[in-house]
């Protein structure tokens, strides 16, 4: 009895012990690999490519390959509220003859404070960064790989 006990405390200390020290796996970024292009090429063509789509360009990073843009989605159902993504493009080398974009998207969601001296006040609500999983980096990387497979 005493050693089942006392192995069930060492257990539970190592896996807090993983836990609180990260080691434990996380979703990776979402991320698109370029084949054939060098990092400098693959980050000409994506802006080339933001330009193109009307995407509005918040920020840039030459010198680190970071690219920053802005967007808001309106919903096709007057009941719900606009949704402003900001998204954040980082072209990596991924090996000798590839490179690799990865992506990250913050979701905000407009809302109301209320009325005031008959007028609406509004702000965007910060939802955080979306999980790995969710369709809209689907859409963006396909979006991507179709620009890049046509060059």
């Amino acid at each position: 009895m005493r050693i089942g006990f006392l192995f069930s405390k060492i257990l539970l200390g190592v896996l807090l012990t993983l836990f609180v020290s990260g080691a434990v796996a996380r979703p990776k970024l979402p991320y698109l690999v370029v084949s054939d292009m060098d990092v400098d090429k693959t980050f000409e063509h994506l802006q080339s490519f933001l330009l193109e789509k009307d995407y509005f360009i918040q920020s840039i990073d030459s010198r680190q390959r970071f690219v920053q843009i802005r967007f808001i989605l309106k919903p096709k159902a007057w009941t719900k509220l606009d949704r402003r993504y900001t998204v954040n493009f980082f072209v990596q080398v991924n090996d000798e003859k590839n490179s690799k974009i990865r992506l990250q998207i913050n979701r905000e969601v407009l809302q109301s404070t209320g009325r005031a001296n008959d007028n609406w006040s509004y702000y965007y609500r910060d939802e955080g960064m979306l999980k790995a999983d969710d369709k809209l980096y689907d859409e963006l990387i396909i979006e991507l790989k179709q620009y890049y497979d046509s060059l």
